[in-house]
């Protein structure tokens, strides 16, 4: 998912994922996960605030700093 530049900060980030959500469950998903680059907290904070947590697989970097991309979960049950 991707906004503008011109059109952030409005609501746009939000009306996707509350239409992405409305249609997870509609095709009857219990949970969604996503990834994003840790030096992009901008697109972070917006999916923690939309009830995404931080998921660690089994063989996760100890220092996750150094990964590549953080994987985000949230439950739509």
């Amino acid at each position: 998912m991707w906004v503008a530049p011109a059109s952030r900060r409005k609501g746009y980030g939000e009306q996707l994922l509350s239409a992405g959500f409305a249609w997870a469950r509609d095709v009857g998903l219990d949970s969604l996960s996503l990834e994003v680059f840790p030096a992009n907290a901008a697109a972070v904070a917006p999916y923690e605030a939309a009830g995404f947590r931080p998921v660690v697989a089994d063989d996760a970097l100890t220092d996750s700093s150094q990964a590549l991309t953080h994987l985000l979960a949230v439950d739509l049950l």
